[in-house]
C-alpha cells in the first residue's frame, strides 16, 4: 500500500466500484482480447479481470466488426500410411532452393538442392527419387504452381 493505493507487485488493485470504468478506458483502443490483457498485466489487477476483458470484447460491436474474417483452419491429421513408400509429401523451401520429399511411414527425408524452382527441375528431382526408391501410391504437395505445370500433367494411357 502506498498513499492509499493497494498494489499487487507493480499492478494497482482496482476496487469493484471502479472496475467497469477502468475496463472501458483500457478498451478504448479496441485492441482485442489478447492485446488488452497484455496492457492490463502491466498496470492493473482485480479478480476475474481476464473474464471481464473477454466478455467486453465479445460483446463490443466494433471489435466483432473488425475481427479477422478468416478463421484458422483446424489441423486435419493424415491417415497413417499403410507401409513404406506409399505416401510422400513434397515441399519447396527457397533458402538456396531445395526440394524436400518426406516419406510418411518412416518420416525419411530426401532433400534435393535445385538450380531453380521451375516445374521441369522439380519434376526431374522427383523422377530421380522415384527411380531410386520406386513410385509411391500417393504424393501430397501444397499445390504450388510448379506442380500444376506441364511436367506434372498426366496423360491417360490408351
Amino acid at each position: 500500500m502506498s498513499n492509499g493505493v493497494i498494489f499487487k507487485g507493480q499492478e494497482i488493485i482496482i476496487p469493484q466500484s471502479l472496475q467497469a470504468n477502468i475496463l472501458q478506458q483500457l478498451h478504448l483502443g479496441l485492441m482485442g482480447v489478447e492485446k488488452t490483457r497484455r496492457l492490463v498485466r502491466e498496470s492493473v489487477y482485480w479478480s476475474g479481470i481476464n473474464q471481464d476483458i473477454t466478455r467486453l470484447v465479445q460483446t463490443c460491436p466494433k471489435c466483432q466488426e473488425n475481427q479477422p474474417s478468416q478463421c484458422k483452419e483446424p489441423i486435419k491429421p493424415h491417415e497413417v500410411s499403410p507401409g513404406p513408400w506409399t505416401k510422400l509429401a513434397t515441399d519447396l523451401f527457397t533458402i538456396n532452393e531445395y526440394l524436400l520429399i518426406t516419406e510418411y511411414y518412416s518420416k525419411y527425408p530426401v532433400v534435393h538442392k535445385l538450380s531453380n524452382t521451375s516445374s521441369a527441375t522439380i519434376a526431374r528431382a522427383i523422377t530421380g527419387t522415384f527411380n531410386l526408391f520406386g513410385a509411391p501410391v500417393e504424393i501430397m504437395s501444397d499445390n504450388g504452381s510448379q506442380y500444376t505445370d506441364k511436367p506434372f500433367t498426366c496423360v491417360p494411357s490408351g
